[in-house]
């Protein structure tokens, strides 16, 4: 089984929280590479750390490829889901219960149906010291300030390495111009070179499903204030969020448990 590690550091990885969007966790802040990069207010930093073998580090790649891919996928469920939750309330009216099973189509009929239930997991997540987006509506601003966060880390300053063995092999720089800069090591060999193109290739399509998600949410958000819900116009952001967290969180339990013996 191949092994690699793609951690996203910099200024702009605390505001991502543990939002599953391709193989990328938060990097641990004693990396000395991230922290050259924790000072620039619009720059993220997408590092790849692969082993010695090559058979090993194409199909780690691959996986991580295949990571992305599936959060695209999930995220082309969102719009129709949420359109099929929202018709079916707006049929039923404000009485309608969620569905005993746990999901986020019921998760969100229940907020809006009883917005104070959204309050109240809200007060709880602060008393156990959580900092969560589905908070928002207990700290005024937060939410709006991680989707800046989220968009600076879309359209600004990427720093994206590739290490094989530990060792730096590549680097490439995306300036906030759009043009991308480019360092190698000394006697990169082919493979190297293909390796860190992959790296590049699964960084960009994930700040492409990072865009993806603030337009839905943005969007999703139109949508419920569409319907006049007394408890949409105070929640619609932090509800959305919640709904677009729940599908991609959903799709990976459903992965994992796939995948389980």
């Amino acid at each position: 089984m191949s092994v690699a590690v793609f951690a996203l550091g910099g200024a702009l990885a605390p505001a991502l929280l543990d939002l599953p969007v391709g193989p990328w966790t938060r990097a641990p802040a004693a990396i000395p590479s991230f922290d050259a990069g924790g000072g620039a207010p619009h720059e993220s930093v997408w590092r790849v750390d692969l082993a010695g073998d090559d058979a090993a580090n194409r199909a780690a790649l691959a996986g991580g490829e295949h990571s992305v891919a599936r959060t695209h996928a999930a995220l082309d469920d969102v719009p129709w889901r949420l359109d099929q939750t929202l018709a079916e309330l707006a049929r039923a009216g404000r009485g309608r219960t969620p569905a005993p099973v746990p999901s986020p189509e019921s998760d969100l009929i229940a907020a809006l149906v009883r917005p104070e239930a959204l309050h109240a997991e809200a007060q709880a997540a602060r008393a156990a010291s959580t900092i969560a987006l589905g908070a928002a509506a207990v700290e005024p601003g937060r939410l709006e300030r991680a989707l800046d966060h989220i968009a600076d880390l879309t359209r600004g300053r990427a720093r994206i390495e590739t290490h094989v063995g530990g060792a730096l092999v590549a680097h490439s720089v995306m300036a906030l111009s759009g043009d991308t800069e480019l360092w190698i090591a000394p006697r990169l060999s082919s493979a190297g070179a293909r390796l860190h193109a992959r790296s590049v290739a699964v960084a960009v399509r994930t700040r492409h499903a990072w865009a993806r998600i603030l337009t839905l949410v943005l969007r999703g958000c139109g949508r419920i204030l569409v319907l006049g819900l007394p408890a949409g116009a105070m929640t619609a952001l932090p509800l959305v969020w919640r709904f677009v967290r729940g599908v991609l969180r959903e799709a990976r339990a459903l992965r994992a448990a796939g995948a389980a013996p």
